[in-house]
């Protein structure tokens, strides 16, 4: 397999790039002549446009004033800087009409091979046509894990279970099928979840409560298969040899045990609570009461929670030295909100080079955090929620990082922390609708002029997927002059990195965040137009920092294996 660290970007043209350059208006014109060229021939892409300009702006000089926003006013040639040269906004509105009529042609003409576009609007509804629906591949989740040892294919808190064999080598597993099943896995056991109602267990010790929605599951192991009717009960499968009997003991409810052998003497049998039962697959008999012992899963839960609570502690203790890193510029937790202000927690802010207000929170609820803590995150889904942050100095290179979890990427842009506007060396962060980290730098006039070609911005490949959705991460993005790069990490682990051309290694070395925004993006304040280019965080967003240096890949490693919930 490939290392993602040393992928590099398709050739041709990235389109989320034209698309970016063309919204701020940092296109040159072979860009713009690439953007016109990639509309030209792909209606999707067209398609694509629209959604992110709105028909009204894109068709307001053809039809008139429609109540919306003015379109940009086209720039006088005249007051160009020199002849011959036309400014970026005045291409910018030659190239959005040249837009609006080749949206006008995918909206209502045939297309270029001859078949009719999709009707825009409500005519798309009237047809029945749909757009294809995400999918994701799993069968429950992995709610929890106690010291655990995968082999083959290993699994994480938050992930969904796999259809396929499966083997825990050691440590307990809990995992919550999507019928309702409840499970804990001990280890060493191999099993497979066939279903959300069905598992077969190879070797080991399962236990299960079904809820009466899941009343019907069924467990398979060698000796048979054992039906529930609504109950909470643990097996142990044994070594995995042909000879071994299986346990079972009914802590609540009732099952049926059936042997596998068509020919076994009492056929299916009703166990309810009250001892151990041997199971083989010619028979059930009763077995001793001290071979298989079993707590309620509310006890495992129990226990989980305790852990999950003493890594908090141990958390807020290797945090504490963070906040003393002369680098920090801030360190925002949301679970030290109060009155709707987010402290920064760096500490001896007077001595710092760079240094950082407190958040200002707008519009976003407190949420449950990555450690289950009510309060602990804040849900920035709603259009226009975000965190105010503003940051004043100059640092030599950038580490932004925060833990966030994602409910959906359903717009172009998902913002992570951004600077207001587009000023000279401040930072933009965010996801891409189709999961790629983008990071960008803006030049300086005169080094853009000077370098047009210079790459500000940069793409991770894809790192986020439905089956990703409702699990915490660790997103980090470090910008290094020194070494001439950009890196994205995720969960602790690089997944790119990017070299930088000389302009923007020499505009690494003085970035300047100032007024910024967490969670969504603030174009400058002082704009009289209510409209806003919808960029908010679908989901939840909880401790966020930012280093005045770039972290090496072994600091943000170990930021979060020490601030992950779970040791797996």
């Amino acid at each position: 397999m490939n290392d993602p660290a040393q992928q590099t970007p398709n050739a041709g043209p990235d389109r989320a790039l034209l698309l970016e350059g063309f919204v701020d208006g940092t296109l040159n014109e072979a860009d713009l002549l690439a953007l016109e060229a990639e509309l030209s021939v792909d209606p999707a892409f067209r398609q694509r446009l629209y959604r992110r300009l709105t028909l009204e702006s894109l068709l307001e000089e053809t039809v008139g004033p429609t109540g919306g926003t003015p379109p940009p006013t086209p720039v006088s040639p005249a007051a160009a800087p020199r002849a011959g040269i036309r400014s970026r906004r005045w291409v910018a509105a030659a190239l959005l009409a040249t837009a609006a009529g080749l949206l006008a042609a995918a909206l209502f003409l045939p297309d270029w091979d001859g078949a009719a576009a999709p009707p825009a609007g409500g005519a798309l509804a009237e047809t029945g046509a749909e757009p294809d629906e995400e999918t994701a591949s799993g069968f429950g989740v992995v709610s929890g894990q106690e010291d655990t040892e995968w082999g083959g294919v290993g699994l994480r808190t938050g992930e969904l279970v796999p259809g396929g064999p499966l083997r825990l080598e050691a440590g307990s597993a809990h995992l919550e099928l999507f019928s309702g099943v409840r499970l804990l896995v001990r280890g060493p056991a191999a099993f497979t979840v066939d279903s959300a109602m069905r598992v077969t267990v190879a070797s080991g010790r399962v236990q299960a409560r079904v809820p009466e929605p899941a009343v019907g599951f069924r467990l398979r192991t060698a000796a048979g298969e054992l039906v529930d009717l609504g109950t909470e009960f643990a097996v142990d499968a044994g070594t995995g040899n042909a000879q071994d009997e299986v346990r079972v003991r009914v802590l609540d409810g009732a099952v049926t045990l059936s042997p596998s052998r068509q020919d076994a003497s009492g056929g299916a049998k009703r166990i309810e609570p009250g001892g151990v039962w041997r199971w083989s697959a010619d028979a059930v008999r009763p077995g001793d009461a001290a071979s298989l012992s079993a707590a309620p899963l509310d006890d495992a839960r129990r226990r989980l929670e305790e852990a999950r609570r003493d890594r908090l502690a141990a958390w807020q203790s290797a945090r504490a030295d963070w906040l003393a890193d002369p680098r920090l510029i801030a360190w925002y937790a949301p679970a030290a909100a109060e009155d709707g202000v987010v402290p920064n927690l760096a500490a001896n802010q007077t001595d710092r080079t760079v240094t950082a207000s407190a958040g200002t929170v707008v519009a976003a609820e407190p949420a449950p955090d990555r450690w289950e803590r009510a309060g602990g995150a804040l849900d920035v889904s709603r259009p226009g929620s975000r965190v105010r942050i503003a940051v004043e100095g100059e640092s030599a290179g950038l580490t932004l990082l925060c833990w966030v979890r994602i409910g959906s990427l359903d717009r172009d842009y998902n913002s992570l922390l951004l600077s207001d506007g587009h000023r000279a060396r401040s930072p933009h962060w965010q996801l891409l609708r189709d999961g790629r980290l983008f990071f960008s730098l803006k030049l300086p006039e005169d080094a853009a002029k000077a370098q047009k070609r210079a790459q500000t911005k940069f793409l991770s490949p894809p790192v986020w997927t439905p089956a990703r959705s409702g699990r915490w991460v660790m997103l980090a993005v470090a910008l290094d002059p020194v070494a001439g790069e950009v890196r994205h990490y995720v969960d602790g682990e690089p997944v790119s990195r990017h070299a930088l051309a000389p302009a923007v290694r020499d505009a690494a070395t003085r970035v300047q965040i100032g007024r910024a925004t967490i969670g969504n993006w603030t174009e400058p304040v002082y704009s009289t137009d209510p409209e806003f280019t919808v960029r908010n965080f679908n989901g939840r967003i909880g401790e966020t920092a930012a280093f005045a240096a770039p972290l090496s890949a072994a600091e943000i490693r170990t930021l979060f294996s020490q601030g992950t919930p779970d040791a797996n």
